[in-house]
Protein backbone atom coordinates (compact mmCIF):
# COMPACT_ATOMS: atom_id res chain seq x y z
CA UNK A 1 0.00 0.00 0.00
CA UNK A 2 1.37 3.23 -0.88
CA UNK A 3 0.62 6.46 1.34
CA UNK A 4 -0.93 9.11 -0.24
CA UNK A 5 -1.48 12.52 1.17
CA UNK A 6 -4.84 13.21 2.88
CA UNK A 7 -7.11 15.30 0.35
CA UNK A 8 -8.16 18.67 2.01
CA UNK A 9 -12.18 17.36 1.92
CA UNK A 10 -10.94 14.41 3.87
CA UNK A 11 -8.63 16.43 6.56
CA UNK A 12 -11.91 18.81 7.05
CA UNK A 13 -14.52 15.98 8.01
CA UNK A 14 -11.18 14.74 10.24
CA UNK A 15 -11.03 18.30 12.10
CA UNK A 16 -14.69 17.81 12.30
CA UNK A 17 -14.91 14.53 13.94
CA UNK A 18 -11.87 15.42 16.32
CA UNK A 19 -13.83 19.07 17.41
CA UNK A 20 -17.18 16.63 17.75
CA UNK A 21 -15.42 14.40 19.78
CA UNK A 22 -13.60 16.81 22.00
CA UNK A 23 -17.09 18.35 22.99
CA UNK A 24 -18.70 15.00 24.21
CA UNK A 25 -15.82 14.73 26.36
CA UNK A 26 -15.66 17.96 27.45
CA UNK A 27 -19.52 17.72 28.18
CA UNK A 28 -19.20 14.39 29.81
CA UNK A 29 -16.40 15.66 32.54
CA UNK A 30 -18.91 18.70 33.58
CA UNK A 31 -21.93 16.77 33.93
CA UNK A 32 -19.48 14.58 36.45
CA UNK A 33 -21.39 14.99 39.72
CA UNK A 34 -18.22 14.25 41.55
CA UNK A 35 -16.39 17.31 39.93
CA UNK A 36 -18.36 19.78 42.02
CA UNK A 37 -17.47 17.63 45.55
CA UNK A 38 -13.92 17.53 44.42
CA UNK A 39 -13.81 21.23 43.64
CA UNK A 40 -15.51 22.22 46.76
CA UNK A 41 -12.99 19.94 49.15
CA UNK A 42 -10.34 21.60 47.04
CA UNK A 43 -11.54 24.79 47.82
CA UNK A 44 -12.63 24.51 51.36
CA UNK A 45 -9.04 22.47 52.15
CA UNK A 46 -11.60 19.97 54.34
CA UNK A 47 -10.90 16.40 53.71
CA UNK A 48 -13.14 13.71 52.36
CA UNK A 49 -12.12 11.05 54.89
CA UNK A 50 -12.09 11.09 58.68
CA UNK A 51 -8.21 11.60 60.22
CA UNK A 52 -7.55 9.27 63.19
CA UNK A 53 -5.53 11.60 65.79
CA UNK A 54 -5.64 8.74 68.31
CA UNK A 55 -6.36 4.58 69.39
CA UNK A 56 -7.22 3.60 72.43
CA UNK A 57 -7.46 -1.15 72.43
CA UNK A 58 -8.23 -2.99 75.09
CA UNK A 59 -5.03 -5.15 74.98
CA UNK A 60 -4.24 -6.97 78.28
CA UNK A 61 -2.10 -4.20 81.02
CA UNK A 62 -3.97 -1.04 78.59
CA UNK A 63 -5.73 1.78 80.98
CA UNK A 64 -9.74 1.65 80.77
CA UNK A 65 -10.87 4.10 77.76
CA UNK A 66 -11.88 6.39 80.30
CA UNK A 67 -8.34 6.88 81.83
CA UNK A 68 -7.53 6.93 78.03
CA UNK A 69 -10.27 10.28 77.08
CA UNK A 70 -9.26 11.67 79.85
CA UNK A 71 -5.65 11.75 78.86
CA UNK A 72 -6.57 13.07 74.98
CA UNK A 73 -6.79 17.40 74.67
CA UNK A 74 -10.73 18.60 74.61
CA UNK A 75 -11.35 18.98 70.69
CA UNK A 76 -15.22 19.47 69.62
CA UNK A 77 -14.15 18.40 66.03
CA UNK A 78 -13.10 14.89 67.43
CA UNK A 79 -15.54 11.63 67.12
CA UNK A 80 -14.82 8.81 69.40
CA UNK A 81 -15.20 6.01 67.23
CA UNK A 82 -15.57 2.61 69.18
CA UNK A 83 -15.33 -0.38 67.13
CA UNK A 84 -15.81 -3.88 68.51
CA UNK A 85 -15.08 -7.47 66.70
CA UNK A 86 -16.24 -10.97 67.93
CA UNK A 87 -16.18 -14.33 67.03
CA UNK A 88 -19.08 -16.21 66.05
CA UNK A 89 -21.12 -17.09 68.71
CA UNK A 90 -19.66 -14.56 70.82
CA UNK A 91 -22.17 -11.39 69.79
CA UNK A 92 -23.57 -11.16 73.24
CA UNK A 93 -20.27 -10.73 74.62
CA UNK A 94 -19.73 -7.67 72.00
CA UNK A 95 -23.19 -6.33 72.67
CA UNK A 96 -22.21 -6.31 76.96
CA UNK A 97 -18.57 -4.88 75.71
CA UNK A 98 -20.22 -2.03 73.81
CA UNK A 99 -22.89 -1.22 76.05
CA UNK A 100 -20.23 -1.04 79.04
CA UNK A 101 -17.34 0.80 76.91
CA UNK A 102 -20.74 3.11 75.64
CA UNK A 103 -21.47 3.83 79.39
CA UNK A 104 -17.65 4.24 80.18
CA UNK A 105 -17.38 6.98 77.24
CA UNK A 106 -20.71 8.94 78.29
CA UNK A 107 -19.11 9.17 81.71
CA UNK A 108 -16.37 10.73 80.50
CA UNK A 109 -18.27 13.36 78.48
CA UNK A 110 -17.94 11.85 75.22
CA UNK A 111 -20.37 10.99 72.61
CA UNK A 112 -19.81 7.61 70.78
CA UNK A 113 -20.36 5.99 67.60
CA UNK A 114 -20.22 2.25 68.34
CA UNK A 115 -19.33 -0.39 65.64
CA UNK A 116 -20.05 -4.10 66.15
CA UNK A 117 -18.89 -6.40 63.30
CA UNK A 118 -17.69 -10.31 63.45
CA UNK A 119 -14.05 -11.07 63.16
CA UNK A 120 -11.20 -13.75 63.35
CA UNK A 121 -10.93 -12.39 67.51
CA UNK A 122 -12.97 -10.70 70.05
CA UNK A 123 -11.49 -7.51 70.32
CA UNK A 124 -11.81 -3.79 70.96
CA UNK A 125 -10.52 -0.47 69.56
CA UNK A 126 -11.79 3.10 70.38
CA UNK A 127 -10.36 6.64 68.19
CA UNK A 128 -10.95 9.90 68.34
CA UNK A 129 -10.77 10.71 64.20
CA UNK A 130 -11.14 14.59 63.37
CA UNK A 131 -13.80 14.05 60.56
CA UNK A 132 -14.91 17.67 58.89
CA UNK A 133 -17.95 15.73 57.17
CA UNK A 134 -21.51 16.18 58.10
CA UNK A 135 -23.37 13.68 60.30
CA UNK A 136 -24.53 10.76 57.82
CA UNK A 137 -28.24 10.82 57.47
CA UNK A 138 -29.86 8.66 60.34
CA UNK A 139 -26.81 9.25 62.85
CA UNK A 140 -27.51 11.05 65.70
CA UNK A 141 -25.88 14.02 66.27
CA UNK A 142 -25.83 13.70 69.94
CA UNK A 143 -26.29 10.88 71.82
CA UNK A 144 -24.09 7.64 71.05
CA UNK A 145 -25.09 5.12 68.45
CA UNK A 146 -24.57 1.23 67.73
CA UNK A 147 -24.47 -0.28 64.51
CA UNK A 148 -23.46 -3.92 64.18
CA UNK A 149 -22.64 -4.72 60.83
Amino acid sequence: MIFQPLSPRMLTVTTDLSLILFLVCAAALQDDPAAPAAAATAATGAPDTPIMMSVWSDAPGAISLAQWLAEQPPDDSQRLSIEISYRAGHITAAFVKAQALRQSAGAAGANARVLISEGERDAAMAQLVQDHAAPVVGEAATGPDIALQ
